[in-house]
């Protein structure tokens, strides 16, 4: 139903505003919002145009705006760029984050042991998510990046939708001066991945979990 850790949902004028909470102390450090504008018949798929803007608490004049496209299609869904041709007609390429790491197909439809993609995401289990008086029911999913650094967790309930979001790093993510390494975040929860140690640097809400039935 939604772009699992991204947390928008799949739908025409779909919204979702999350918070970053950073780690010792649980700090609200940020909030993303994407909004989904528009969305279009795209071959065989549909393509959905996401505008998002990111704040940072600590210096909220700082503001990042992006527009983003999304491509549902067979039971995936990817990030992608639109470019113009030579010919002046739109094209979809691969979209790539700021790491360098390209977006790859997600699969929609999840079910426990699933394992997709490289280095890999995989579906390990079920775990209750509970935030405030609500829980949920949720399949995990684990993945990790590309250079192994970093280690990313997401739970999707039973209704589709994703309702929380924890990040890990691993030694060698940035320096050791930075405040986000895996020695200036000692302390925090350490938990083993395919033979790497990782370590617990923030967790997302989006916030439809502190909304009432």
């Amino acid at each position: 139903m939604d772009a699992q850790s991204y947390f928008v949902p799949f739908e025409e004028n779909g919204k979702c505003d999350w918070a970053f909470y950073d780690w010792p102390g649980g700090i609200l450090t940020g909030i993303n919002e994407f909004h989904v504008i528009s969305t279009a018949k795209w071959g065989q798929g549909k393509l959905l145009r996401v505008w998002r803007r990111e704040t940072e608490l600590q210096n909220t004049d700082k503001h990042q705006w992006e527009e983003r496209h999304l491509l549902l299609e067979n039971d995936e869904y990817r990030w992608v760029k639109l470019e113009k041709d030579v010919h002046n007609e739109v094209r979809l390429s691969k979209y790539a984050w700021a790491d360098g790491e390209i977006s790859e197909p997600e699969p929609m439809k999840l079910k426990p042991g699933m394992r997709w993609g490289k280095p890999g995401s995989e579906v390990t289990g079920v775990s209750n998510v509970k935030i405030d008086e609500r829980s949920w029911k949720c399949l995990k999913v684990a993945s990790v990046s590309q250079k192994l650094e970093v280690l990313a967790e997401w739970y999707v309930a039973e209704n589709g939708r994703t309702v929380f979001f924890r990040r890990y790093n691993a030694p060698g993510w940035k320096g050791s001066a930075s405040g986000s390494s895996f020695e200036s975040l000692a302390g925090n929860i350490d938990i083993e991945y395919k033979g790497i140690t990782y370590r617990h640097w923030y967790d997302c809400i989006p916030d439809f979990t502190f909304e009432m039935d």
